[in-house]
């Protein structure tokens, strides 16, 4: 963000369309953007959702680049299943309204993505629990959904500048494992990983699966479900229900020449013969068109 406020840097670019990120946002909480938007005359500032990457379709996020919550304060709780979950939503004795919060709903889902630059100089940017390569003294996917998504697209080499421009990624989710590993080499295991497979290993939880969220744990929806006990639970919060991989964006226009959305209107003759847009991209203002920088009206 580059000095920027959050709300400055915004929740999606204006030129692609595509969703915005802070260093700190994760696959399991994308909400550190947020945005201003005039509604009624008045400005209303929104505060990205943070399932933006569930793959969720109730309470699914709005707006262009996943930008607005699907879920209001009162059901808040219900979409992310904490512990508060069932209390004022739907489904209230069914467990948890969406299981996408401790379920893998979305494998194989691509998203493009806008990073800011100095990931690596800020306190702000959480850690990256990967795969460690001894080779590259570096971290490698599948990547834990609490990572620092773009400090982990830096480390897998999406960032041709290494952190000192903004740049693009592309992030897909992926299943999760069972252990990982940080930009140190320490590593990060859920134990009981395989007794998630074994339902003589289940009586030990001594779990209340007649109740939901409201003062019993895990959240469930329908039967109980040993995975999220024992692969995916931590405290009252849900962690390693994805992973994700990163990949470089490729530049879809030859050099000289820069990839542009939102400099023409869709009438202009121009927009005809343009360029497709990368996939994932949804222009915010009109066409994209590859420009020349040195002579933008060419």
């Amino acid at each position: 963000e580059g000095g920027m406020s959050s709300t400055e840097w915004g929740s999606y670019d204006p030129i692609s369309g595509v969703p915005r990120l802070l260093c700190s946002d994760t696959v399991g909480e994308a909400d550190g953007t947020r945005m201003k938007a005039l509604e009624g005359g008045k400005s209303k500032e929104y505060v990205s959702p943070r399932n933006r990457f569930y793959g969720s379709t109730m309470f699914a996020p709005q707006g262009i680049g996943l930008s607005k919550p699907g879920y209001t304060s009162d059901n808040e709780a219900d979409a992310f299943c904490t512990d508060a979950s069932g209390s004022s939503g739907p489904n209230k004795n069914k467990g948890c309204p969406d299981p996408c919060a401790y379920s893998l709903c979305n494998e194989g889902q691509t998203f493009v993505v806008q990073c800011p630059r100095a990931c690596f100089g800020t306190s702000d940017a959480k850690p990256v629990y990967g795969q460690y390569d001894k080779s590259s003294l570096t971290v490698l996917a599948p990547y834990e959904d609490q990572s620092s998504i773009c400090r982990a697209a830096i480390l897998s080499g999406a960032d041709p500048s290494m952190g000192k421009e903004n740049f693009y990624a592309a992030i897909t989710i992926v299943k999760p494992v069972a252990s990982y590993q940080d930009e140190t080499g320490f590593l990060y295991k859920f134990e009981r990983w395989d007794a998630a497979a074994d339902p003589s290993q289940w009586k030990s939880l001594n779990v209340d699966t007649s109740k939901c969220c409201v003062g019993g744990w895990p959240p469930r929806l329908g039967d109980y479900t040993p995975i999220a006990k024992l692969r995916q639970g931590f405290k009252n919060d849900w962690q390693n229900v994805r992973a994700f991989s990163v990949a470089a964006v490729p530049d879809p226009c030859p050099s000289p020449l820069v990839f542009t959305c939102g400099a023409k209107k869709p009438s202009d003759p121009a927009c005809k013969a343009a360029s497709p847009p990368p996939p994932g991209w949804k222009p915010a203002v009109g066409c994209c068109a590859c420009a020349d920088p040195n002579n933008p009206d060419a």
